[in-house]
């Protein structure tokens, strides 16, 4: 199953990172892998991503986590964020979520609940590309903004 969507990797571990590489390229059609967090910025700059998977250990200096986050999504919105995290960074990783990750997975992660959150991820992301461009697209027909069904009462009744 090759599931579409660029998923971006950021691992320090050379080891986890050719690991993670290898298991997700086996399900996506475009993985990239980086070991800083730098590198991959410069790629989502030119390439942009569906799905980035982070590890926490690639932050540096302290970085915060939820400022890191919320940095990555305002800055490239739509892009979907997976934090790796050991045990002890899961606190950490329940800050990043907070501020808009769309999940995190602890060290040592379970292949299929790795494939299954970054699948998701994906889907997630496409769901609102589309959604998005429904709506601008209503809306440059009809010269007005379409109204959602939650303002239409059809929600609950």
């Amino acid at each position: 199953m090759d599931i579409k969507g660029r998923i971006l990797i950021v691992e320090p571990n050379n080891g986890l990172l050719t690991t993670l590489d290898i298991l997700l390229k086996k399900h996506f059609s475009d993985v990239k892998s980086f070991s800083r967090l730098q590198d991959m910025s410069a790629f989502l700059e030119k390439k942009g991503a569906d799905v980035i998977l982070l590890d926490l250990g690639a932050l540096t200096n302290g970085e915060n986590v939820g400022e890191c986050v919320a940095k990555l999504s305002n800055f490239h919105s739509g892009v979907e964020i997976i934090l790796l995290a050991t045990f002890a960074q899961a606190e950490m990783a329940l800050s990043g979520v907070n501020a808009g990750a769309f999940d995190y997975i602890t060290k040592p992660w379970n292949n299929e609940k790795l494939i299954i959150s970054v699948r998701n991820a994906v889907m997630a992301q496409k769901c609102r590309e589309e959604a998005t461009y429904r709506l601008i697209s209503a809306a440059t027909r009809n010269n007005t903004m379409p109204r959602m069904a939650c303002e239409t009462g059809f929600i609950g009744q």
